[in-house]
C-alpha cells in the first residue's frame, strides 16, 4: 500500500496538470490518465527507448480506448531509480502534450 500510494503521489507531482490517477481498491495498478489525446502511446515509445517500463492503456482495450492512458505498477519496494523514472515519465508527458 504504501509504495502505491508513493507511486500516486509522484505522479501527482511530476505528470502534467490534468492528469488522472486512479485509486486502487486493493491491488498495485495504477492507471494515469493524460490530458491529451493518444499521449499514452507516445510516453511509452519514448520510456522505453529510455528503458523505462511502462504499460501503454491500448494494450488493455480491443476497441483502441484509452490511448491517452498508462498503467503503472507499483508492486515494486519505493527506491529513488522509481521516483527517477516516473519523474523522467511526467516529463515525457508533458512533452507529449507539447507537440
Amino acid at each position: 500500500r504504501q509504495s502505491t500510494e508513493r507511486m500516486r503521489d509522484a505522479v501527482a507531482r511530476w505528470f502534467p496538470e490534468g492528469t488522472a490517477i486512479s485509486r486502487p481498491q486493493g491491488g498495485f495498478v495504477i492507471w494515469a490518465q493524460l490530458p491529451g489525446r493518444n499521449t499514452g502511446m507516445e510516453v511509452y515509445r519514448r520510456a522505453r527507448e529510455e528503458n523505462i517500463n511502462v504499460a501503454p492503456g491500448l494494450m488493455f482495450s480491443t476497441a483502441d480506448k484509452y490511448s491517452n492512458c498508462l498503467r503503472l505498477n507499483s508492486a515494486n519496494p519505493w527506491s529513488e531509480r522509481i521516483e527517477s523514472a516516473v519523474r523522467r515519465l511526467g516529463e515525457l508527458a508533458a512533452q507529449a502534450l507539447d507537440r
